[in-house]
């Protein structure tokens, strides 16, 4: 990484011990959840991680997701925001193939992602690292035994996704104007309503086929409140 007071060899050896899952003082994925929130607080300050990052740090008993949701700078490479412009304008472009790599598990990293710029990608395999250091695993693939610590993802791919929409309503005012129209939707649908349609990240993380959805709820409802309604598996006026 660049422009940093520590590397993040340094860093990692700074931290404390892991901590323990297991024997009688072990703890929780929960405290793991919260520690882990700490150190990447402690990663920022360290400038191992840039400032103006932001991340979420969520799960459940034994799952842990680190997701990065915001960067300081256009996280996407100038070959994949070309490819993009591309696409968006009907060029030839090879924006399929580089997406079909960005699921590919036999590259150097796991948690590489092609199209994401060099500090992205650094900064998630130290994510990776401080997540797995307080993890455990007992697995045996061969015979079908698992036991560990805790399952884990490390993902920018919210935030990979905002910056590629965002190049492609530039190019597209309609687009652009579909977003606009759904944020409005979204004020008059409620909160309940849009975060079921649209997902955690709300209208701004959300697809076109999405954003369609919601506008069409709200151009049924007229203005009137909406509830969801369990027999039509549906979000109606009135419910």
């Amino acid at each position: 990484m660049t422009n940093t007071t520590m590397t993040a060899t340094e860093f990692l050896a700074s931290l404390p011990a892991p901590l323990n899952l297991r024997g009688v003082d072990r703890v929780t994925v929960a405290d793991v959840r919260k520690t882990l929130r700490g150190e990447i607080k402690l990663a920022i300050a360290a400038g191992v991680i840039p400032a103006g990052a932001e991340f979420s740090v969520r799960g459940d008993y034994n799952h842990i997701t680190v997701e990065v949701t915001a960067w300081r700078t256009m996280p996407l490479t100038n070959d994949y925001i070309n490819a993009v412009m591309d696409d968006a304008c009907g060029r030839p472009a090879q924006l399929d193939e580089i997406r079909n790599d960005r699921n590919w598990y036999g590259r150097g990293r796991r948690t590489d992602v092609v199209g994401a710029i060099g500090e992205l990608n650094e900064t998630l395999a130290l994510l990776e690292t401080m997540v797995q250091r307080h993890n455990f695993d007992e697995s045996r693939i061969e015979v079908d035994y698992f036991n560990v610590g805790y399952y884990h993802d490390v993902t920018a791919s919210g935030l990979l996704a905002r910056a590629e929409r965002g190049i492609r309503e530039e190019l597209s005012p309609a687009l652009a104007a579909k977003r606009a129209a759904a944020r409005e939707a979204a004020v008059r649908l409620g909160k309940a309503c849009t975060k079921a349609v649209c997902g955690r990240m709300g209208v701004d993380g959300c697809g076109e086929w999405v954003l369609d959805s919601l506008l069409k709820i709200d151009a049924r409802a007229a203005g009137r409140p909406v509830a969801y309604d369990k027999r039509a598996r549906g979000w109606r006026a009135g419910g």
